[in-house]
C-alpha cells in the first residue's frame, strides 16, 4: 500500500520491492555475498583435511562446489544490476523495453542509488538517504 520511489523490481530474496531507499543495500547484499561465497572455499581448502573422515571431506567438497556455483550466479546478477544502475535504468524499464535517454554520468547515476556522501562509504551498509528523500 506504499508508493515505491524509483522502483527497480520485486526481489524474491528479500520479499520486498527494491527501490530508491533499499537499492544500495540490495547491491551490497550481492557484493558481500560474492566475497563470502568465494572466501569460504579458500578457507576450506586450507583446513586440516588429515583429521576429516571421508564423509566429512566429501561434504566439504560438495559445499565448496555449491558455494562456487552460487557465487558465480551472484556475480552475473551483480554485473547486470550494476550495468543498469550505471545507465540510470531500472529492471522494470528494461522489461518494458522503454528507451531511456540518459544524460547522467555513471557517478551521477550511482549517487542516485548510493547517496551523495563519500564514495569510500558506498561499500558499507549505511543508509544512503535520510527520512526525507
Amino acid at each position: 500500500g506504499l508508493f515505491v520511489i524509483r522502483g527497480d523490481h520485486i526481489c524474491d530474496w528479500i520479499s520486498n520491492w527494491v527501490g530508491k531507499r533499499n537499492h544500495k543495500q540490495f547491491l551490497l547484499l550481492m557484493f558481500w555475498g560474492i566475497l563470502y561465497c568465494f572466501s569460504m572455499p579458500f578457507w576450506s581448502f586450507f583446513a586440516d583435511s588429515k583429521n576429516l573422515s571421508s564423509i566429512q571431506y566429501s561434504m566439504v567438497m560438495i559445499s565448496m562446489i555449491l558455494e562456487m556455483v552460487f557465487g558465480t550466479s551472484l556475480i552475473i546478477i551483480f554485473i547486470l544490476s550494476m550495468a543498469l544502475a550505471m545507465r540510470s535504468q531500472t529492471k522494470i524499464q528494461k522489461m518494458k523495453n522503454q528507451e531511456i535517454i540518459n544524460t547522467k554520468s555513471c557517478d551521477e547515476s550511482l549517487e542516485e542509488i548510493c547517496g551523495k556522501g563519500t564514495k569510500l562509504l558506498w561499500c558499507l551498509p549505511f543508509p544512503a538517504f535520510g527520512k526525507e528523500l
